[in-house]
């Protein structure tokens, strides 16, 4: 006599089996144990196998050894009361398997052996899809409502045990996957998670850029101490100053440049991205780090440096006697006819175009090998200002200028020539990319120790993709639509000189329009 469990205790059995939803085949067999308490002769839980087609026995009770191998795999097209379940998603339930004994032979031959005489079936259900089968058999049909109820409970619990081991196996396999993508790329990823930030990936191409990798599960705290990498400056990172440290605080750091001092001796440079990593709500769980070795990109700029330092002054010689030949012509320009003297006037100004290019290659030769000389003297910035605007009035009639400067003198001390360079650069850059009328402000400020400098126009703004590069060589400043044909050098050449004076040089978006470069210089 089938015999069903009080409702509590089922419910404490199936709240036992739901707490062990992540373990399938530990679900799968305290479930086939559960379902003898309901009075069952015997039996078996089927999972489908969607590579193959077929349902898999994923466990059994008191079925002989005959029948389990028998029963090992089981095709959807065999006509058994589980494959009835697995095809209609619905329960199934022969309280007198004589009468079907027609219509499933496998599962009356099982009944044959095993001594049951009434059978059910009930579907696995993930998302509303059937991905098994729980079968039992019942020496007599048991009263009452309450079998369905229980069984499909059971099959509940099976099906979410299922589920979550899905899940698993795909997020397993995701997992790999990434992994293995990770380790194959060129350039060096380190991540740290948890409380601790433990290192949790270290790639292959850490090895390589370091000398050495550390090992996966030590903690950031202890590693970064031990980093080889060295800042900028040349300076060891500190555990405060350790960029991936700093990530996991929550800064984001892009673009910074190290050395690292390998084993062997080489060095190699280097270029980060490290930020910090947050889960769905936002929290701070760990950091990860990239770099990749530049020291090739070094190389090749050392190179283009020797280069330019010895073709920029070969370039000057010939160009100084051009001009020299040049300027006793048009001493005589009188005996010549008018045509002649407009074409020589344009011969004198593409050389001295070719002079100041020659001149600016030469400066960023001197800034690449940190060559850049200064002769310091007192500089008044608001008579500099007001001098190189001056000289560029005639290419200042289609803009308005402003000038805020403060009523006290801003004394430096500066290279003026050198200081005059960037702001001439600054404010040809302003003209040629504000629109014709508008209007284009430069400003000193007195900061105590400090002083500041601003050019502000009112053209496009600087792209966000261009930002990120606009003070180094060959960068332009703005898009490419807005026209020019320079090389890309002036604001280069303008941060070499600004950061051999100890200051800053940097730009903002203005709202609306326009942008405002700023220069902030120690005094």
């Amino acid at each position: 006599m089938t015999v069903m469990p009080d409702g509590g205790v089922l419910l404490d059995h199936l709240t036992r089996l739901l707490a062990r939803a992540s373990d399938r085949d530990g679900v799968v067999e305290a479930a086939l144990d559960l379902v003898l308490t309901l009075g069952t002769v015997n039996a078996a839980v089927f999972l489908y196998d969607p590579e193959r087609g077929e349902l898999v026995l994923a466990g059994q009770r008191n079925h002989p050894p005959e029948l389990v191998a028998q029963w090992q795999r089981l095709a959807l097209d065999e006509e058994t009361l589980i494959t009835r379940a697995i095809r209609t998603g619905e329960f199934q339930f022969i309280p007198d398997l004589s009468a079907i004994a027609d219509q499933v032979p496998k599962t009356m031959d099982s009944a044959a052996r095993t001594g049951f005489r009434a059978a059910a079936a009930c579907p696995l259900l993930v998302d509303g899809q059937p991905v098994g089968a729980l079968a039992c058999g019942f020496a007599t049909a048991p009263a009452g409502n309450d079998l369905p109820t229980a069984l499909r409970a059971i099959a509940q619990a099976i099906a979410i045990a299922v589920e979550h081991s899905l899940r698993f196996r795909r997020v397993r396999e995701e997992h790999v996957f990434l992994r293995s993508v990770v380790d194959r790329l060129p350039e060096a990823v380190i991540i740290a998670e948890g409380p601790e930030h433990r290192l949790t990936v270290v790639n292959r191409a850490v090895r390589y850029l370091l000398g050495s990798a550390p090992s996966v599960g030590m903690r950031l705290v202890d590693w970064a101490p031990q980093c080889p990498c060295l800042d900028a400056d040349g300076k060891r990172f500190t555990l405060e100053t350790h960029p991936l440290v700093r990530a996991a605080a929550g800064e984001t750091l892009r673009g910074v440049e190290m050395s690292v001092e390998r084993p062997d001796g080489s060095v190699l440079f280097v270029l980060g991205n490290f930020a910090p990593l947050r889960d769905q709500e936002g929290h701070l769980v760990g950091s990860v780090g990239i770099m990749q070795d530049i020291t090739w990109r070094r190389e090749l700029e050392q190179e283009k440096d020797d280069f330019l330092a010895v073709a920029a002054p070969e370039l000057r010689t010939p160009l100084t006697t051009i001009r020299g030949h040049l300027q006793l012509i048009m001493r005589r320009a009188d005996r010549l006819p008018e045509d002649i003297r407009g074409r020589i006037e344009i011969v004198q100004e593409q050389v001295e175009r070719m002079t100041q290019m020659a001149v600016r290659l030469l400066d960023v030769s001197r800034i690449g090998m940190d060559r850049l000389d200064l002769h310091r003297t007192d500089v008044d910035l608001g008579e500099l200002i007001t001098g190189v605007v001056r000289r560029y009035e005639p290419r200042l009639t289609q803009h308005q200028v402003v000038l805020a400067l403060p009523e006290q003198p801003v004394v430096g001390w500066w290279d003026g020539p050198r200081l005059e360079e960037v702001l001439a650069n600054l404010l040809d850059n302003a003209i040629r990319h504000g629109p014709s009328g508008s209007r284009i402000t430069i400003a000193a400020r007195d900061l105590g120790d400090r002083a500041r400098l601003e050019v502000c126009d009112e053209g496009p703004g600087v792209p966000d993709d261009v930002r990120p590069h606009l003070f180094t060589r060959y960068t332009r400043s703005r898009s490419d639509s807005a026209g020019g044909s320079g090389l890309g050098l002036g604001l280069f050449i303008c941060h070499g000189i600004v950061s051999a004076h100890g200051g800053q040089i940097d730009v903002d978006n203005l709202p609306g329009a326009g942008c405002r470069f700023w220069v902030e210089l120690p005094k």
